[in-house]
């Protein structure tokens, strides 16, 4: 019962921000969906409308709650069927906007995470380099924050690119806004 007020809670936040930035909507609807799966499901219904015309961004979290409902799914034919279908559409997003570094931070999460016997972990190099070289000159200070708590928690990163992360942002004249 706590989960359905907590998914109605966080339906009404992505709704009633409608009038604000989407994304940042769309990005919390996303984070809470990593711990409940009923979010991931709010969030795809939210995203249904989306198609390969629409923004990149929208295609990539359209693509990234397919693999969150995998992720929580239990049928293996399911979750293999939801992480084919989340995966083509990030790669699309990708395709559309390369140089995007949330794009290629989603993108890095999946494939640093997914079981290697699905093999899709060949652009995780590539990703941290653009990732790296992009949040030098990002201005959206919500996805640095996220992309730096990330990157500072994740185990699958060695210390060196924790520093790597941590140069680049100094050199981001947002980052002192982050971390105050």
């Amino acid at each position: 019962m706590k989960n359905v007020y907590l998914v109605l809670f966080i339906n009404f936040l992505a709704i009633s921000s409608k009038g604000g930035n989407e994304v940042i909507a769309i990005r919390n609807l996303f984070y809470h969906s990593i711990k409940i799966s009923d979010s991931a499901n709010v969030l795809r219904d939210r995203l249904k409308g989306v198609n390969s015309s629409s923004n990149s961004e929208l295609i990539a979290y359209k693509g990234m709650s397919d693999l969150m409902i995998c992720y929580h799914s239990y049928n293996p034919y399911t979750k293999y069927k939801l992480f084919i279908s989340g995966k083509q559409l990030l790669e699309l997003a990708i395709m559309k906007d390369p140089l995007n570094i949330e794009l290629r931070f989603l993108r890095l999460t999946v494939q640093l995470n997914v079981p290697p016997f699905l093999g899709y972990s060949n652009n995780i190099n590539e990703d941290k380099v653009a990732i790296f070289n992009g949040i030098k000159t990002s201005n959206d200070k919500d996805l640095i924050s996220r992309i730096y708590q990330y990157t500072m928690n994740a185990k699958k990163l060695s210390y060196r690119e924790k520093q790597q992360m941590q140069m680049a942002l100094a050199e981001n004249k947002y980052i002192k806004q982050i971390k105050s």
